[in-house]
């Protein structure tokens, strides 16, 4: 019973972690952007350093990811976290991280589509240039390690409606099943 309860605070732990991109774009999608608009976008990308934003928010965001283990194991048990465990934990969700969003060609891909599907080459090339501007690229510097320290804000707020949800999610599907369930003629 125990096992369950962890596995439980894990769950709802990772819950709030953000998923920049489930699943790449598909080849259709892809392949119905202008390759012109896709360079454009790669470029700002590159511009806006894409490759240590995604390394500098993950290591902001898995900071935060020990302690939200420790106090998730913690309110499913009862009982102290022990270190050695939330340590593991916090190892396995930044490997995850990196292997499947940080590292990732084809999330960058991913993103770089949605830009160009949203954005002209010129108004990429616009970005691009105001990405070089000076206040800009502060922004750039700061925002990983300010998403981090929203992460925990985030999750809080998640947290204090998670039975709220839960109890909507369960009443919705109980309604569902109950409306798909023939009644049986007396």
């Amino acid at each position: 019973m125990r096992i369950r309860f962890i596995v439980l605070a894990i769950f709802a732990c990772s819950l709030p972690v953000p998923v920049l991109a489930a699943s790449p774009q598909p080849a259709a999608a892809r392949s119905a952007i202008d390759p012109m608009r896709l360079k454009a976008a790669d470029r700002m990308l590159t511009i806006m350093n894409y490759d240590r934003m995604m390394h500098q928010t993950a290591d902001a965001m898995i900071a935060q990811i020990g302690p939200m283990f420790r106090k998730a194991i913690e309110q499913k048990t009862g009982e102290k976290a022990d270190d050695a465990l939330v340590q593991q934990l916090t190892g396995i969700e930044a490997d995850f991280m990196q292997k499947t969003i940080v590292d990732s060609a084809d999330v960058r891909r991913a993103i770089a589509t949605l830009y160009a599907s949203e954005f002209t080459v010129p108004e990429l090339n616009r970005l691009a240039d105001l990405l070089n501007d000076p206040v800009m690229r502060k922004w750039t510097e700061v925002a990983p390690d300010m998403a981090g320290k929203m992460f925990p804000l985030v999750e809080a707020v998640v947290e204090s409606h998670r039975e709220e949800l839960e109890t909507r999610i369960k009443s919705a599907v109980t309604d569902y099943y109950d409306e798909k369930t023939p009644v049986p003629h007396s």
